[in-house]
């Protein structure tokens, strides 16, 4: 640890230490992904190779970068150039991997939203007027809401 980081109080180190933990796991779950998750990604219909790539690299910096970046910052201490560069490298990322989530989101997305199949689909042992009163049953519902 940096000599010029201040010690967190004792009773906010077991929160620390919980949240360095959690971080670990991420970061093992990251290093996990990356070297069993790219045949599920790569199978992804994303229309572009490279957009499978992106989202894969993109996944895997999501769940592995927070142990490093924390990591960097309790090295660091309060040397403010290397602050800005951590912030830098690792804010900008995160963003850029934002983008290419919603890419890949938009790429998966359905097109068109499926109609509706007509009523007689939906209730087809009902007669008109059965199906006229649960309408009207079901209006009386919703306003009392």
């Amino acid at each position: 640890m940096s000599p010029d980081a201040p010690m967190p109080p004792a009773n906010l180190l077991p929160g620390y230490i919980a949240l360095s933990a959690i971080e670990a796991l991420a970061f093992g779950f990251a290093v996990a992904f990356a070297i069993f998750g790219w045949p599920a990604i790569r199978r992804l219909s994303l229309g572009a190779s490279w957009l499978n790539k992106w989202l894969f690299v993109t996944l895997c910096w999501f769940m592995g970068n927070w142990w490093m970046h924390d990591n960097l910052h309790m090295h660091n201490g309060m040397n403010m150039h290397g602050l800005l560069f951590i912030e830098i490298a690792f804010h900008i990322t995160m963003l850029i991997c934002g983008v290419t989530l919603a890419l890949s989101f938009l790429r998966l997305a359905p097109t068109r939203r499926p109609e509706m199949p007509p009523d007689h689909v939906l209730w087809p042992r009902m007669s008109i007027t059965a199906r006229y009163r649960e309408s009207r049953r079901s209006d009386r519902l919703c306003k009392g809401l």
